[in-house]
């Protein structure tokens, strides 16, 4: 037997009893579908359903002859896509405990109301997407990170591009900043506001989507939350309503805020949060996505998605960014030569360095902290020259696993600043750096 059988066949870990001797015998042979094995094994002893569900006799049948038809085509397109089967079966034994036993037997009526279908199509939803745009809105400054939200700020554009296939691509954008991984790097614009715009260029696996970094996986959205709030303990309930399944996760805030709240309800994670999945009820495909956060004053919308367009035509530049000609391409400390090293320094040492350069314009000891960040003359002439008012004690908050420093600084512009300064040292080298609020 070889993998591609075995895959086919993956369907019958839904049977009650012994695996048959062929199977068992090639996850002994093949480390990768063991793997493969053990992982679909353990979402089902994941999976409890609070009611029985009586399937029809042909359940399996239906889902291993959809399961072969994508399998087939995607033979035929000559695409490698990440264990097809495995994700198809997981989403469709997610979407049965989720809607629950009752809701299969129950609704859907005038499609037969059938466990089998209902299944069957969402092995066919999970598994058949390859493009997929999305046009949201949400609470953030225009060229600030992509995890940060405000619940007091105005609404800001957000579009989000996904392509699955050989090398799953992607593309993330606000007015004034843009992230796109082509599935070799992943390269961002920010425009400041001040001088220049900046680059980076970082790997793939690079973290800069923040919390919408699931939406980058339509194809195993569902499955990533219901795991997600089992993990976290979150409360999950479904609704059917206007045509539509409605998801809705209610979860606490994650992070440690036995210090500061400071970090509290700056991102969607780390706040008590609502998110609300509306997905069709015959298709089930996402079309929409509400995220409440709780500031304690009541509930606020600080993400919606307006618009979601399904297997639409791009072209490969859409994943590639255009870096203007003036801009800075950013380096750490750590990639520039002669830099010194600050291991040994607190993190209040690192803000009185960091400040005490910037005021006396000492822009090469700048560059241990900032790399060479202020190598923009737009933020040089801006914040070079200021006065130190205060430095306050550091402090951890929410997720960040660097330090806050408060401080508060007055600029030549007469201008008086008073924020946290964000470093962090969790690299190999423990080399601090700056890494925002300011």
């Amino acid at each position: 037997m070889n993998c591609r059988e075995f895959r086919k066949r993956q369907v019958e870990l839904l049977d009650i009893g012994p695996m048959p001797a062929d199977l068992l015998r090639h996850i002994e042979e093949c480390p990768q579908c063991a793997r493969e094995h053990a992982e679909s094994q353990a979402v089902l002893s994941a999976l409890s359903p609070t009611q029985e569900i009586s399937m029809s006799s042909d359940l399996k049948e239906r889902i291993m002859s959809r399961a072969t038809e994508v399998d087939s085509l995607q033979h035929s397109r000559k695409r490698v896509w990440a264990r097809p089967m495995q994700f198809a079966l997981a989403a469709v034994m997610v979407l049965a405990v989720v809607l629950g036993g009752s809701w299969l037997a129950g609704h859907n009526a005038g499609r037969q109301g059938s466990a089998s279908a209902i299944l069957s199509d969402a092995a066919e939803a999970a598994a058949a997407v390859h493009t997929v745009h999305i046009t949201a809105r949400m609470r953030t400054p225009a060229n600030d990170n992509f995890d940060l939200i405000m619940a007091d700020s105005e609404f800001t554009p957000v579009e989000i591009w996904t392509q699955s296939g050989d090398v799953s691509k992607w593309r993330i954008e606000k007015p004034a900043r843009v992230a796109a991984m082509d599935g070799k790097s992943t390269v961002m614009v920010v425009q400041p506001g001040v001088g220049s715009p900046m680059a980076w260029d970082f790997p793939p696996t690079s973290g800069v989507a923040g919390w919408l970094a699931p939406l980058l996986d339509v194809n195993s959205l569902l499955r990533y939350e219901r795991e997600t709030a089992s993990r976290d303990g979150s409360k999950v309930s479904v609704e059917k309503k206007q045509g539509r399944i409605l998801l809705t996760i209610q979860a606490a805030a994650k992070g440690n805020f036995s210090e500061s709240d400071y970090a509290k309800n700056k991102s969607v994670l780390e706040s008590d949060n609502i998110r609300v999945y509306a997905f069709d009820a015959q298709t089930r495909r996402l079309e929409g996505m509400e995220v409440y956060i709780d500031t304690g004053a009541g509930r606020t919308l600080v993400f919606e998605i307006t618009g979601i367009e399904y297997d639409t035509p791009v072209t490969a530049s859409l994943f590639e960014v255009q870096v203007p000609k003036d801009a800075v391409w950013q380096k750490s400390a750590s990639e520039i030569p002669g830099t010194a090293d600050n291991s040994d320094m607190t993190p209040k040492q690192v803000a009185e360095a960091f400040f005490a350069a910037m005021a006396s314009e000492d822009w090469d000891a700048m560059r241990n902290y900032a790399g060479n960040l202020f190598d923009n003359k737009g933020l040089r002439d801006r914040f070079g020259g200021l006065t130190i008012v205060s430095i306050g004690e550091p402090f951890k908050s929410g997720l960040y696993r660097g330090w806050f420093v408060p401080y508060e600084v007055k600029l030549k512009s007469g201008e008086v600043k008073k924020h946290n300064l964000a470093i962090r040292n969790d690299n190999p080298r423990h080399q601090w750096h700056f890494d925002g609020g300011f």
